[in-house]
């Protein structure tokens, strides 16, 4: 079943729906939300209306409520490959009227949902702060930026960002134009089910672009089964991957198939189902870790959180969240217990997701993709230490602080989450605060990864609750 959280307030919606059942929905836009807001609100509409319409076999009527005439104007379906509403309404009961029964999904911004009189289910989004956009991206190019950070977080809407995810679509419809030569295989159904899962676990885009990197470097994966899964998935993401169908195969550096080799030129001796790569198209490399924020004081005062403090390439010192890479035999949660205990000498229990942050980044000659899921923990034991060689310092910050030493953005916003936790957790107990994702251990091995290191470390028997030496600075 479709499971949708609220952006904000934390509650869960969910959908149930059979096969042929109608699903009512209104694309809700403030006439303050800006364009890229408006614009992520419209496109995390159609998703949730692609996997209604072409996971579960039902039907969406969707209409689009603003009483801003410039949204009215805009042919949103040709530029953000949205599929067609019935129609722009001024406001809800004009749409309701349209449809001929009262709404049963709602999608808006969330800054402004207790500002709107809503009587449906709502799906809320979180705003868009768009930084010099990138001029040479396209409706695709912007649509899967969008849907890159999950919705209920704020998007930083880059330059950067949009070229990175042009470099990524196009990279896969390279792909996609080379296994379309191959010989058809149906796609694993393991993966398939996982896909499924991710949209279903609230619209979680950025698992599945995950698990499509995983697949792209799986090298026992025929490629006419990568093929048919890349082109499965591309009927929910919308992103135009099979725009190089039909069209001459991408330039290769190594043997292809299709092609003869000029004399004297020795055949790739590369195992069958590699991924290969364009020329001029670097390789993307993805890398998946875990960490969080162990907190303590939940029950009184201002709480405090542990954070580390490391030193960058360029010999600079920065405050950040203590994670590691997620090893063979680990979900993300052990991952994060571990990691946290290897770099300040604490242990947690993990309460709560504080989200997933994804970014990239240059190495060499490839691109890194990183996804790293953050989480909630409550201090268990310990001292907090100095022994792994990459961290510098560590201390207790109080939460409140945490805005002001931290150095990423996305860091900062964990902070900000945290707190929100922690208020309905005093207010609600543990029962209220967000279920954890199911995540299965990891199957297969990243570059980094160390053998035998796969179960999470025991917390040792000390008296819990005292935090010991490191108190906040």
């Amino acid at each position: 079943m479709l499971t949708v959280q609220d952006a904000f307030g934390g509650a869960t919606t969910k959908i149930g729906l059979a096969s042929g059942d109608v699903l009512r929905m209104g694309l809700v836009i403030p006439g303050d939300a800006g364009p890229f807001t408006c614009a992520r609100v419209l496109v995390v509409g159609d998703l949730l209306r692609r996997v209604v319409e072409d996971v579960y076999s039902g039907q969406v009527l969707a209409a689009i409520v603003s009483n801003d005439r410039w949204v009215a104007e805009q042919d949103w379906e040709s530029t953000l490959s949205v599929r067609p509403v019935i129609g722009k309404f001024s406001n809800a009961d004009k749409a309701e009227t349209a449809l001929g029964h009262s709404l049963d999904c709602v999608v808006t911004v969330a800054e402004a949902y207790e500002q709107l009189p809503i009587r449906s289910a709502t799906i809320t989004v979180a705003p868009v702060h768009a930084m010099v956009p990138y001029p040479g991206a396209d409706p695709t190019t912007m649509r899967f930026a969008i849907t890159s950070v999950h919705h209920k977080y704020r998007l930083q809407l880059t330059s950067p960002l949009l070229e990175r995810s042009h470099t990524v679509l196009q990279r896969w419809r390279d792909q996609i134009t080379l296994w379309s030569r191959q010989p058809g295989h149906p796609i694993p159904p393991a993966w398939r089910e996982a896909v499924i899962a991710a949209v279903d676990d609230d619209l979680d885009v950025a698992a599945v672009v995950s698990l499509m990197g995983e697949l792209d470097d799986d090298e026992g994966v025929e490629p006419g089964a990568k093929f048919e899964a890349f082109t499965y998935v591309d009927r929910l993401l919308a992103v135009d991957l099979g725009r190089g169908l039909g069209c001459a195969p991408p330039q290769r550096t190594d043997y292809c198939p299709m092609t003869e080799p000029t004399p004297g030129h020795r055949r790739s001796r590369r195992r069958r189902g590699r991924s290969r790569h364009p020329v001029g198209s670097p390789r993307t490399v993805h890398e998946y870790s875990a960490g969080g924020l162990v907190i303590d004081g939940l029950d009184h005062g201002n709480p405090a959180v542990a954070l580390i403090r490391t030193t960058t390439r360029r010999g600079h010192t920065r405050w950040t969240v203590p994670k590691g890479h997620i090893e063979i035999g680990e979900t993300a949660e052990q991952t994060a217990i571990r990691e946290i205990a290897e770099e300040t000498g604490i242990y947690g229990e993990v309460l709560a997701p504080l989200g997933v942050n994804e970014y990239w980044f240059n190495a060499q000659d490839q691109i890194v993709h990183k996804t790293v899921h953050h989480y909630l923990l409550r201090f268990v034991n310990g001292e907090l230490r100095t022994d792994d060689h990459e961290v510098v310092d560590v201390a207790w910050v109080p939460l409140d602080e945490l805005g002001s030493r931290c150095s990423h953005a996305d860091e900062r916003e964990l902070g900000l989450i945290a707190a929100r936790l922690v208020d309905i957790l005093r207010a609600h107990g543990p029962a209220a605060l967000p279920p954890l994702p199911h995540k299965a251990p990891r199957r297969q091995p990243q570059s980094h990864s160390r053998a035998g290191n796969s179960a999470a470390p025991t917390a040792p028997r000390t008296e819990a609750g005292n935090r010991g030496a490191g108190q906040p600075t």
